[in-house]
């Protein structure tokens, strides 16, 4: 069970490292002004990136990353046996 586990958060973090990048640049360059000094607007502007790097994580590797492993292991399973 701890492995299934590990596995999920490894896909999610590496998935988080990809998206993280376009994430941030979208939301910065999306506003018309540049970002606020004020604490509570940049550690607002943090969070949104962080959830929408993580929402967008989740639905990449639900989409390409797990349909992938899974080919991948039934292409072992008949190999194997």
């Amino acid at each position: 069970m701890g492995g299934g586990v590990l596995a999920a958060l490894s896909r999610l973090s590496y998935c988080s490292l990809l998206v993280h990048g376009l994430a941030a640049r979208w939301l910065l360059l999306g506003q018309g002004a540049a970002v606020c000094s004020d604490p509570t607007c940049l550690w607002t502007y943090t969070a949104g990136t962080v959830l929408l790097s993580e929402l967008g994580a989740l639905l990449l590797a639900l989409m390409l990353e797990m349909p992938c492993c899974c080919l991948l292991r039934r292409i072992t399973d008949v190999l194997t046996a």
